[in-house]
C-alpha cells in the first residue's frame, strides 16, 4: 500500500521559467500511481500538461544500526531505474540525485520532483 506523506508546492520564478516542487513518499513502486500523483499535482498547481521534471531526488530510507546507508542508496537507485524505464516520458531526461535518510522507514522511498514550464 502506498501513502503520500507530504506534498510541497513551492514556486520559484525567473525571467523565463517557473518551477514548482512536489515531494511524495512511497512504500512500493507503482508506475500507474506515480503518474497519477504527478498528473493530479500538475492539475492542482495549474501547471501545463507538458511541464517537465527539471530535477528528481530519490531518497531511500534506512534504520541506523540495523542496516547501512548503502542499502538505502541501492533501494533509491533501483527505484530511480524503474522510474526511467516505466515512465520515460516523465523521467528519461531528468537529472536524478540519490540520497538516504533515517527520517524515512527502510520500506519507504522519498521522491522530490522539481517541475518547470516556460513562461510566456
Amino acid at each position: 500500500k502506498q501513502k503520500t506523506a507530504y506534498e510541497i508546492s513551492t514556486r520559484n520564478w525567473s525571467s523565463d521559467v517557473c518551477s514548482t516542487d512536489l515531494a511524495l513518499v512511497y512504500s512500493n513502486f507503482d508506475a500507474v500511481k506515480i503518474a497519477a500523483d504527478i498528473n493530479k499535482f500538475k492539475i492542482n498547481e495549474g501547471l501545463a500538461k507538458d511541464s517537465t521534471v527539471l530535477y528528481a531526488q530519490v531518497t531511500g530510507g534506512y534504520i541506523s544500526g540495523s542496516e547501512t546507508p548503502e542499502a538505502a542508496r541501492v533501494r533509491a537507485l533501483t527505484f530511480s531505474m524503474k522510474l526511467r524505464k516505466e515512465l520515460p516520458d516523465i523521467f528519461l531526461n531528468a537529472p536524478t540525485y540519490l540520497a538516504v535518510s533515517t527520517d524515512l522507514k527502510s520500506t519507504e522511498i522519498g521522491l522530490k520532483l522539481t517541475f518547470a514550464e516556460k513562461v510566456s
